[in-house]
């Protein structure tokens, strides 16, 4: 017997429900694939087969993503990072192509009638504009230190492994009445997106972007006593953390830092920190402003989790909280949707956000 509420639910998955199918959803994609085109390089060994499975389940989160959110920049922004990297390994643009559309097919039986309108609505735009992602405007392509000769030998001494000549060059920009502040939007931010773009053209190992991410981590630690000594002290407090599943979280340590430098109290949580976690610390510490971070789309159902998880709970419901990170950038409207309060793209707006959300919340 079916009960009333039962009734009024829509017979099917959300997109959001997709999402954490993603798995299951590949692997029916994969059989549609293997009956749409026969001999292509999903139907060859195990090992091809595995990461075709792997690329398809990146498909369902991340146009599942798209989907959700306002506008078309997330899915702009998931093409052109999918141009770059399969241009680059050879891949045609038929198998990708291809490879939608056979997401598509695998998820609209599951899909209640809106979601599934909503996401085969993306599949197909991505199927018609992926051929095009690959042009002047694609920010993966495009270079972070281009006249900016102190980020070039910077990051050139890093790939190297020379982390005492990275120093050097921050050390005599310092030297030369460069504010260690403006050192983060000149020098480490530029080189840290640049690196980033190096690894994803496949222009530097693994061991590389590691080395180059954790030599930039003790340098800038190095410039914490004159980076904080002029800062004020009793300021309002900072929480500040990356979404469950978020691994990248060199930007938001750098947001903590200019904060810190800004007479704030931060307290920073880093990478990759369960919701329960973080909601059971907002409790404990009962800052002035939340800060939540995601690079990747695919982490930012988390963000809205950590967001509801916060609103749930009498002690945490009306502290602010303001996100960040690229999802939030390509689509400007992304951080209303997901509940947040705020949302800033650079060091001093997020200063200037989070100090509004803390005056209208005291």
């Amino acid at each position: 017997m079916t009960s009333e509420g039962d009734a009024s639910r829509p017979s099917g998955l959300s997109i959001a429900e997709l999402a954490l199918r993603a798995d299951t959803v590949a692997r029916d994609a994969l059989s549609v694939l293997d009956g749409a085109v026969p001999g292509s390089a999903c139907s060859g060994d195990p090992d091809s087969r595995a990461h075709c499975l792997a690329d398809l389940a990146h498909h369902v989160r991340y146009l599942a993503q798209a989907a959700r959110s306002p506008g078309d920049g997330a899915l702009e922004d998931y093409l052109a990072w999918l141009k770059a990297l399969f241009d680059r390994l050879g891949f045609r643009d038929e198998g990708l192509i291809a490879s939608f559309r056979a997401v598509g097919a695998a998820a609209a039986p599951l899909l209640e009638a809106g979601a599934r309108a909503a996401f085969l609505r993306v599949t197909e735009t991505a199927a018609a504009d992926y051929p095009r992602a690959g042009g002047k405007g694609n920010r993966y392509l495009a270079g972070h230190i281009e006249g900016n000769a102190a980020a070039g030998a910077y990051l050139s001494a890093l790939l190297e492994g020379k982390r005492e000549l990275a120093l050097g060059v921050a050390e005599s920009l310092a030297a030369g009445g460069q504010p260690v502040r403006d050192l983060y939007a000149r020098l480490w931010r530029p080189a840290q997106r640049e690196l980033g773009r190096l690894w994803h053209l496949g222009e530097i190992s693994v061991a590389q972007e590691h080395y180059a991410t954790a030599a930039t981590q003790y340098i800038i630690s190095s410039f914490y006593p004159r980076l904080f000594s002029a800062s004020r002290s009793g300021g309002p407090t900072l929480l500040a953390a990356c979404a469950q599943g978020e691994r990248h979280e060199m930007g938001l340590r750098m947001i903590a830092d200019w904060f810190q430098a800004e007479g704030w109290d931060t307290r920073y949580l880093g990478a990759d920190l369960p919701v329960r976690d973080l909601v059971a610390e907002v409790e404990r510490v009962r800052p002035d402003v939340v800060a939540l971070s995601a690079t990747l789309s695919a982490n930012v159902p988390w963000i809205e989790a950590a967001i509801a998880a916060l609103r749930s709970e009498e002690r945490t419901r009306g502290l602010p909280v303001m996100v960040g990170g690229i999802p939030f950038m390509v689509s400007p409207e992304l951080w209303r949707a997901v509940g947040a309060d705020g949302c800033a793209s650079d060091f001093e707006e997020a200063v200037r956000a989070a100090e509004g959300l803390a005056r209208r919340a005291s």
